[in-house]
């Protein structure tokens, strides 16, 4: 899926809640040479569900937000978050049932920004 969207012309950023340790190996993992980007939140000193995050990601890749989507698994209210700061969230089902499952009982009725859709595979 990265590689097609790659292969569309398309700029691609992480945005991850996350310690020093855990970005420790980025640079050797597979996954990096398809982001133009990374936004790491021990980098940043904010994190998602924090606009600032999501403003840094913007600005790095030089997108306003109705031109960005964010594709999210749901966890740390990072839709939601998405969602205040303009973007248009995408919510990943495809990859772990347990998450998709529960994201519905995880955010509180107040927390919601907007409609989040649902991508139940790495095709949708």
């Amino acid at each position: 899926m990265l590689a097609r969207l790659k292969g569309m012309g398309l700029k691609l950023c992480l945005v991850s809640n996350c310690s020093e340790e855990d970005v420790a190996g980025w640079e050797d993992c597979g996954l990096a040479p398809f982001f133009d980007e990374v936004v790491f939140s021990c980098a940043v000193a904010a994190a998602k569900p924090d606009p600032v995050i999501y403003r840094i990601a913007l600005e790095r890749v030089g997108a306003a937000p109705g031109q960005a989507v964010f594709v999210g698994d749901g966890g740390s209210l990072e839709l939601e978050g998405a969602a205040r700061v303009g973007l248009r969230p995408l919510h990943a089902c495809w990859y772990n049932r347990t998450i998709a499952s529960e994201y519905p009982k995880m955010h509180r009725p107040e927390d919601a920004a907007a409609a989040v859709e649902r991508m139940r595979t790495g095709e949708d």
